[in-house]
């Protein structure tokens, strides 16, 4: 009976510490490939802007390429370049 018992202890604890850990990466996987993406998406917004941020500024401003397009559409840069 007590060999029954103690095994049922550590069926019920495995059993709780295998749906705490199911939940937490349910939690923390989006989360997670959230943040992957918004950087990814960043950093490649920021890298396609950042020869024209280089161009109006006259240096290289990390961040300012994705600012740019947020606040003013990619569109009103073309305005600001010289033409020839």
């Amino acid at each position: 009976m007590a060999e029954v018992q103690k095994r049922s202890r550590w069926s019920r604890f495995l059993r709780k510490f295998r749906d705490i850990l199911i939940a937490g990466l349910v939690v923390t996987v989006p989360i997670g490939l959230t943040i992957w993406i918004f950087a990814w998406l960043f950093t490649q917004i920021d890298q396609l802007l950042r020869p024209l941020v280089k161009l109006v500024f006259g240096r290289e401003i990390v961040g300012v390429g994705f600012w740019c397009h947020c606040n003013c559409g990619s569109n009103s840069w073309a305005q600001l370049l010289p033409t020839t």
